[in-house]
């Protein structure tokens, strides 16, 4: 699910899922893991902590890779988790930090937050079984055109075929 709100220049997802033989905690893991996530999602360039505030509250770096003609992401956002009996919750809001100011090549994207919540058919957290997910996030890129912003239908699904018409009419 997708909605964007053009007057406030944001964009709401919710995405739905299941795994089979898996438990809660694994798929938890799978998502704060920031080492083992570089090596299962090919679009991060950079994920790492740059503090840790408490146990479960921690200020994290994600750069992600964008397809041409898009420029890369990146992101400095609060990451906290929480434990109960019926789910794991993972919720990110975007942040400034001074050990991580805007540099490089990369679209900083200022609004984001979101909600990961892991929820296991039984009820043992740790129980491999089939453990549903509920992701909902916003986001809000504030770009310009000298920095690589493109314009909204750009960013659509048609883009990848006109990908050389909308090339000449940004950089020429």
């Amino acid at each position: 699910w997708k909605k964007n709100i053009p007057e406030e220049d944001l964009t709401l997802y919710k995405i739905f899922g299941e795994f089979d033989n898996v438990s809660a905690v694994e798929v938890y893991n799978a998502q704060v893991n920031d080492q083992y996530r570089a090596e299962w999602d090919r679009s991060v360039s950079s994920l790492y902590v740059v503090d840790n505030i408490t146990n479960n509250r921690e200020i994290v770096y994600w750069a992600t890779k964008f397809p041409f003609p898009l420029k890369d992401r990146d992101y400095v956002f609060e990451r906290t988790h929480a434990m109960s009996q019926e789910q794991i919750t993972i919720s990110s809001r975007s942040i400034t930090h001074k050990a991580k100011p805007l540099f490089g090549n990369f679209v900083r994207v200022y609004k984001y937050g979101s909600k990961l919540a892991i929820r296991s058919q039984s009820s043992d957290l740790y129980e491999v079984c089939m453990c549903s997910v509920c992701f909902d996030s916003e986001q809000r890129y504030r770009q310009h055109r000298s920095k690589g912003g493109l314009l909204g239908w750009v960013v659509s699904g048609r883009a990848r075929y006109h990908e050389k018409s909308i090339s000449r009419a940004l950089f020429c």
